[in-house]
This record gives structure tokens, sequence and C-alpha cells, in this order.
């Protein structure tokens, strides 16, 4: 059961290598970079609180 939510870090960790090339090669701006980035800390911390619960239970 865990595993879709492992995969979905890894997935999520892609995305922020994504957007660090992204702004690298100059797709967005520093800013926009910024705030996508702390879009993505974000769900990591929630990802990371759902898959403990979930281990805790299990």
């Amino acid at each position: 059961m865990l595993t879709c939510y492992y995969d979905s870090r890894g997935s999520l960790s892609e995305t922020k290598n994504y957007l660090l090339y992204g702004n690298k090669v100059g797709y967005f701006t520093e800013n926009e970079l910024k705030e996508s980035i702390n879009l993505v800390d974000g769900i990591w911390k929630e990802l990371n609180s759902l898959i403990a619960s979930l281990r805790n239970r299990c």
C-alpha cells in the first residue's frame, strides 16, 4: 500500500529537479521558481507525514 506513496515521493523529487532545470534554461523567472519550489516542499512534508502515519498503522 505504501509503495504508491513512495513512488509519488520519487515523482515529486523529479518534478523539483525539472523545475530547477527549467529555471536554469530560462523557462520561468526566479520568483516563479521559488513559488513552485515552496509548493513542492509543502507537498513533500505532507506526503512524508502521510507515509509516517500509514507506516505506524501497519
